[in-house]
């Protein structure tokens, strides 16, 4: 297949494509608001990407472990 329309066959694009247009209707619409104030909408995560925030630790601790740390603090 021709490699320029593999993307467009294969749907890999659409996502991408849709995200684009979400996030262009958000920003117009943000505009439109005419609040001074008013917060800048965030965009819609492509595909792929790494969620955005906060990450406490890597993995899980056991509940035994977590209670011994609670009760430490008193």
């Amino acid at each position: 297949m021709d490699p320029e329309r593999a993307a467009w066959a294969s749907g890999e694009a659409n996502a991408w494509l849709l995200a684009l247009i979400a996030d262009q209707l958000a920003e117009g619409n943000w505009q439109r608001q005419g609040k001074k104030n008013a917060r800048k909408p965030d965009p819609v995560q492509r595909p792929g990407e790494k969620k955005k925030g906060a990450v406490f630790g890597s993995e899980p601790i056991k509940v035994s472990e977590f209670d011994e740390w609670w009760d430490s603090a008193e």
